[in-house]
């Protein structure tokens, strides 16, 4: 029984998560939706300004991470399910990033609709020197 159990859990697990590209990850984030969002954070200044947690943030750690990522903040999901950032992919064709979300499968709760997830893609600038030039486009999958 329990090796049904780990191998059930260990098919959930692979079936939840997404591809991985080198260089880009995705996690929750928080900003107001009436802020700008589709957007570059690109240094602890661009980060203090729009993301709601950042006020109370020590800048050195902030500071550490913006001299070797940049991030792309979005909203994306809502409907019948949230987004989480393991169900997210990124795809890089010549100019273009793709965030692509792979939607659950199961049918849709009967709770109601849920909102839309902040998220904030994560890169890599050694790697992908030239993000700031990428057409970003959302897929829903």
């Amino acid at each position: 029984m329990k090796l049904i159990t780990i191998l059930l859990t260990a098919f959930f697990l692979i079936q939840c998560n997404a591809p991985q590209t080198e260089g880009i990850s995705f996690s929750e984030t928080t900003f107001s939706q009436n802020e700008s969002q589709d957007r570059w954070l690109e240094n602890t200044k661009d980060e203090l300004q729009i993301l709601t947690y950042a006020e109370n943030a020590d800048s050195e750690k902030l500071n550490a991470f913006y001299q070797q990522k940049a991030k792309y903040i979005f909203l994306i999901g809502g409907g019948c399910f949230t987004a989480e950032p393991s169900e997210l992919e990124a795809k890089i064709a010549k100019d273009t990033l793709f965030i692509i979300w792979h939607q659950p499968k199961s049918p849709c709760p009967q709770v109601g609709e849920r909102s839309q997830t902040n998220m904030a893609l994560e890169i890599d600038k050694k790697l992908y020197p030239n993000y700031k030039s990428f057409k970003v486009i959302i897929k829903e999958e």
